[in-house]
């Protein structure tokens, strides 16, 4: 019985995990290049966030209002340079806008944003290192001034 019920709900959420695929610029960049990258998570907001330990819930919820779902896409080694410079190139080429860059020794940390009117409908977060490439998408609909709202209180705490 108990191996029913984990089956049952393991089917649940390959179900769930498979209607979270979408036509968003960043799932098509991940279908592009999927033969260089290792690891690749999709998952929804609300699964998550139980990973998010619980002294920094009530903060991540308030950054990430109108965020649905989560992706991330990590590349090592030799792929990691060609991926980060396709990105680059698909960025520019589907109209993301650069909000913040870090740059700190040999890691690079990028924030961009793809803006659909009034509203952000794509965050992703590109971290470059010497040997890997991680690349995070949140996907949802978030008003743009929220965003700025968010990007502004986040540089206050630093």
């Amino acid at each position: 019985m108990k191996y029913t019920t984990l089956s049952i709900f393991l089917l649940g959420l390959s179900i769930l995990f498979s209607s979270c695929s979408s036509n968003h610029s960043f799932s098509s960049f991940y279908k592009e290049n999927k033969e260089d990258i290792q690891i690749h998570v999709n998952a929804p907001k609300w699964l998550t966030m139980l990973f998010v330990p619980s002294d920094d819930k009530a903060e991540v919820k308030r950054f990430s209002k109108g965020i649905k779902k989560v992706k991330l896409m990590v590349t090592e080694n030799e792929n990691a340079e060609n991926m980060s410079k396709s990105f680059d190139l698909f960025t520019k080429e589907h109209g993301y806008t650069p909000y913040m860059y870090i740059n700190d020794h040999d890691e690079q940390i990028n924030l961009m944003a793809k803006q659909n009117g009034d509203y952000i409908t794509e965050i992703v977060l590109k971290y470059d290192s010497s040997d890997e490439t991680v690349l995070i998408g949140l996907l949802g609909k978030m008003h743009l001034s929220t965003f700025k709202d968010a990007l502004k209180k986040a540089s206050e705490t630093d």
